[in-house]
């Protein structure tokens, strides 16, 4: 009985054991297939276990054998093939532009906040995203600060996953491009199409100046109504704009229309010509300008010539004797000469050989 009672114990403290070998293997499966921060899990693909937790697969055939079967979901790797996007893709990118040591691909030191706002997501997102690529072991953290004011991490991106990465961000490249040129191929199309029926103005038409007449809205797109008449020339049609655009200006009230610009238009194509009674050309009104303006000049300098002679006359004047004075004088054939025309011949003098030879010479005048 004794040895019967000591087997039923031996027997009895073998399945204990092993339950709790099985209930402790069970709970660190769990453990290990959880799937933390779900709710920013869509950035990269969790599935990482993708067998099952297999128990009991045969049975008890007098051994404890808990599992026949193979955990073939566990952390044995990389998981090179995960599809990133959103927000993870966005930090793999910010870690690379970091990088510090691109050949070993170590970033420099990374404060949290600042590449939460470098790739405009929260914070507690990006740490949830960062996170996970640790999970995937995309990344590991070789050194950190937990500094309040000005902590930092610097991450260390495995050269596996960084091939994928790489792989997958000349892909979205590619694609951007494609549609970029697929776009400006359409572009360019629509663009020639509209070319091709627009309708354009001979050379000579389009070097009608139609800046006179921009007050009533005359433009290089209105002329075509006046060319399709065919019923007058461009040469004609740039006179009667020359005319127009002086009458409005000199004889207004002629011009009181209540569309000046369709009156205009109407006469000419019917082929007639816009004449103004005391028209002057745009040639001629510039002449105009340029002799008023060469008038005010010479006035000015007269004037100022004038002045000198009044200023230095006397003291040229002074320096002269009586006999020097009379070879300067006219001869009077014996007939006399008041001293105001003498001084007045005088100041001639000095004014055309003296005065006037010197500025010229100064190139003052």
């Amino acid at each position: 009985m004794a040895n019967l009672s000591s087997i039923l114990n031996k027997s009895s403290h073998k399945v204990n054991s092993s339950r709790k070998k099985l209930l402790g293997r069970t709970k660190l499966v769990i453990a290990s297939d959880s799937r933390p921060y779900d709710d920013d899990a869509g950035s990269i693909d969790n599935t990482v276990h993708s067998g099952t937790n297999t128990v009991h697969s045969g049975t008890h055939s007098g051994t404890n054998t808990v599992h026949s079967g193979t955990h073939s979901g566990t952390h044995s790797g990389t998981n090179t093939d995960a599809n990133l996007r959103g927000i993870s893709l966005e930090i793999l990118s910010y870690l690379e532009r970091n990088f510090d040591n691109k050949k070993a691909l170590i970033t420099q030191k990374i404060n949290l906040s600042r590449m939460a706002q470098n790739i405009d997501k929260s914070k507690d997102s990006t740490k949830k995203a960062l996170n996970r690529l640790k999970i995937k072991r995309a990344l590991k953290t070789i050194t950190f600060s937990n500094n309040r004011y000005d902590g930092y991490a610097v991450y260390k991106v495995d050269a596996a996953f960084y091939k994928t990465y790489k792989k997958l961000q000349n892909k979205l490249l590619s694609n951007n491009s494609l549609r970029e040129t697929t776009n400006t191929k359409k572009k360019e199309k629509i663009s020639s199409e509209q070319i091709s029926h627009k309708k354009v103005l001979p050379l000579d038409w389009e070097k009608i100046e139609t800046s006179p007449m921009e007050k009533v809205g005359l433009t290089k797109n209105k002329l075509l109504d006046i060319f399709e008449s065919g019923n007058i020339s461009a040469d004609a049609v740039q006179e009667s704009i020359n005319h127009f655009a002086w009458g409005y200006e000199h004889n207004s009230k002629k011009y009181e229309y209540t569309n000046p610009l369709s009156v205009f238009i109407g006469r000419l194509r019917k082929g007639s010509l816009w004449t103004e009674s005391g028209y002057e050309s745009p040639k001629v009104l510039a002449l105009k300008k340029v002799l008023e303006l060469k008038k005010q000049q010479q006035a000015e300098e007269d004037k100022l010539i004038d002045e000198l002679v009044g200023t230095e006359f006397g003291e040229w004047e002074k320096t002269l004797s009586a006999v020097e004075k009379e070879k300067i004088l006219p001869s009077n054939n014996g007939m006399f000469v008041d001293r105001a025309t003498k001084m007045s011949q005088l100041k001639a003098h000095y004014r055309d050989k003296i005065l006037l030879p010197r500025l010229q010479k100064e190139k003052l005048i």
